[in-house]
């Protein structure tokens, strides 16, 4: 009986809410037995305007051990390429390890010891690169002169080959 009594109760306030002023906006009730949001995240902070979790902490350094890496990387893919474009590929690597190699220790300076070792990453590429990029280019530069040697000898003899009836 308690709760029939209850609901009219209820009904009857709502009812004369109503009637008092019919033109004025009522918020609807809030329902007591709802509940919380079961998919919510666990380590939400109470301010954070966005939801979801907080952001990373802001590692100082980070994006000039990721440049580091990158130029590292590229100069040792570059090193290759001089083999086939003679002088100008080497040139590119060993400037992307000399860049690679800079960026790299900057970044140790500034990272915690604890998080630097994509910056020794990049360090480790930077150096490798600029290590090849110079076997390289000093190979490239003997071919090139030796091929310039043996065009040189053989335009001397070029008479002298194409008076032979092959």
């Amino acid at each position: 009986m308690d709760y029939n009594q209850n609901n009219q109760d209820q009904n009857n306030q709502n009812n004369q809410n109503q009637n008092q002023n019919p033109n004025q906006y009522q918020a609807p009730q809030q329902n007591p037995y709802q509940q919380q949001n079961p998919y919510q995240a666990p380590n939400q902070a109470p301010n954070n305007q966005y939801g979801g979790y907080n952001p990373p902490p802001v590692v100082p350094g980070k994006s000039q051990a990721t440049v580091s890496l990158v130029c590292g990387i590229i100069s040792i893919v570059f090193c290759w390429l001089g083999v086939y474009t003679w002088v100008v590929g080497s040139v590119i690597a060993l400037v992307l390890g000399i860049v690679g190699a800079v960026m790299s220790v900057k970044a140790k300076k500034l990272m915690p010891p604890a998080q630097s070792g994509m910056a020794t990453a990049g360090l480790v590429c930077s150096i490798i690169g600029i290590v090849l990029a110079a076997i390289f280019t000093v190979c490239s530069i003997i071919a090139y002169a030796a091929a310039c040697s043996i065009i040189n000898e053989y335009g001397r003899y070029s008479n002298y080959f194409n008076s032979f009836d092959w």
